[in-house]
């Protein structure tokens, strides 16, 4: 990636097998009506990712990164027959990480992959808002920080 180490924390909600397996969601989305230009969608914002961090625009790579897992996961709430991997306490997560950007202007890389956890990506000067969120969340689930 065009920029310095970052730091990574995993939150996770739920370590329980997946109903629907990765393997299974990639060809369940094709179903999907939202599924025209997904391809051509994530390949532009994967162009526009790079630039941002290219230029250290990091609001910018956060709005990326941000519709990109919305982007996938409303594929999987809209194919047939539909799932889900997002749950209520995949919301209060990524809410929290939201927050940082809502009070102080930075935050967070908030992500999600196929599944119901939650991974944040830090700048190595963020290292006090991932202590924050860290000890917030590790109170209810398991985090896992690098």
């Amino acid at each position: 990636l065009p920029m310095g180490a970052l730091r990574h924390m995993v939150v996770v909600v739920d370590d329980q097998r997946k109903e629907v397996s990765s393997s299974e969601a990639h060809l369940r989305v094709k179903t999907s009506s939202l599924f025209v230009n997904r391809v051509a969608r994530a390949e532009e914002r994967l162009a526009n990712l790079l630039e941002a961090l290219k230029s250290q625009d990091w609001q910018k790579s956060f709005e990326i990164t941000w519709a990109e897992f919305w982007d996938m996961h409303a594929l999987f709430e809209t194919s047939y027959p539909s799932f889900g991997y997002m749950t209520a306490d995949s919301l209060k997560v990524l809410q929290a990480g939201k927050a940082f950007w809502k009070q102080q202007g930075d935050g967070p890389l908030i992500t999600m992959d196929a599944g119901p956890n939650v991974h944040f990506l830090f700048r190595e000067d963020q290292k006090n808002i991932q202590e924050k969120l860290y000890q917030e969340l590790s109170k209810t689930y398991k985090v896992f920080s690098s």
